[in-house]
């Protein structure tokens, strides 16, 4: 049963964008083996009494368990996988398609340094305009489609990390992007609800969407990035510092939302992502 939905997700998920099948089978295939070692493996280290006699409802709930969460793991792959072959045949961004996807991949473990590099480098004020916008647009499209709480916070972590690490005409683009078309890092309907873990993940998440909005809305607002740039507060007269003053205001309280709970306090995506806030 898990053999058959993996090579369905891979399938349909191939065929909603317009490719060969062909092109990642040998990839689904693959996961497909992993399965069927995962599901063996599993019934291999049931009590013996499971293996003796007929499972009880004890030991078909652990294999249950476990084989979703396989499936998860492996259905994520297989989208990552089709992503990229989709990224190699039809992009003319190959290169930098390539390593979104693999920054932001479903692994939950943080990214690869040397993927994100790649994307700072799309990103950085020497490249055209073009590729720029493009490079948002793409880190938009991310966030929007995925229903995986490691795919979303490692692209909010790539855009924090460009917003902190960039030259600021990346502040400038991604705030003309969000009027343009819509509010790339609002994020208030996300969930991840494939495990009670995730769906804590996913609460932080939202928060942490919030915090990168109000980022923006500050730098926005004041001209300069109050987590880069040192503060100018004291050089304002009264009138602009009334003006200012609900920007930051609201900045501290997005930070403070940011307070893991749960079982968010020790994963280590959001840890990394927190000792930036």
């Amino acid at each position: 049963m898990a053999e058959a939905l993996a090579i369905r997700s891979a399938v349909m998920y191939a065929a909603s964008s317009n490719v060969k099948v062909l092109m990642i089978l040998s990839d689904s295939l693959s996961l497909v083996k992993l399965l069927k070692e995962r599901r063996l493996m599993l019934w291999q280290n049931q009590p013996s009494h499971c293996l003796t006699n007929p499972p009880s409802m004890e030991c078909l709930s652990k294999e249950m368990s476990g084989s979703q969460s396989s499936l998860r793991r492996y259905l994520g792959a297989i989208k990552d996988t089709t992503t990229v072959s989709l990224a190699k045949v039809n992009s003319g961004y190959k290169e930098l398609d390539i390593a979104i996807v693999k920054a932001t991949n479903h692994v939950e473990r943080p990214s690869k340094e040397r993927y994100i590099r790649a994307i700072f480098m799309a990103i950085s004020a020497t490249r055209p305009r073009a590729d720029v916008a493009y490079c948002i647009h793409a880190l938009a499209r991310r966030l929007s489609k995925t229903h995986n709480w490691a795919v979303a916070l490692k692209t909010l972590i790539v855009i924090h990390r460009a917003l902190r690490e960039v030259d600021q005409t990346f502040h400038e683009e991604v705030i003309n992007y969000s009027r343009s078309r819509s509010h790339m890092l609002n994020m208030s309907h996300f969930k991840d609800d494939s495990s009670p873990n995730a769906w804590v993940y996913s609460t932080w998440v939202r928060f942490y969407a919030l915090f990168l909005e109000e980022r923006l809305e500050c730098f926005r607002v004041l001209k300069y990035d109050v987590e880069i740039d040192p503060p100018r507060t004291k050089e304002l007269d009264t009138p602009d510092l009334l003006e200012q003053l609900p920007a930051l205001q609201e900045l501290l309280f997005r930070v403070l939302d940011c307070q893991p709970e749960g079982a968010a306090v020790q994963n280590h995506i959001i840890q990394l992502a927190l000792s930036m806030v």
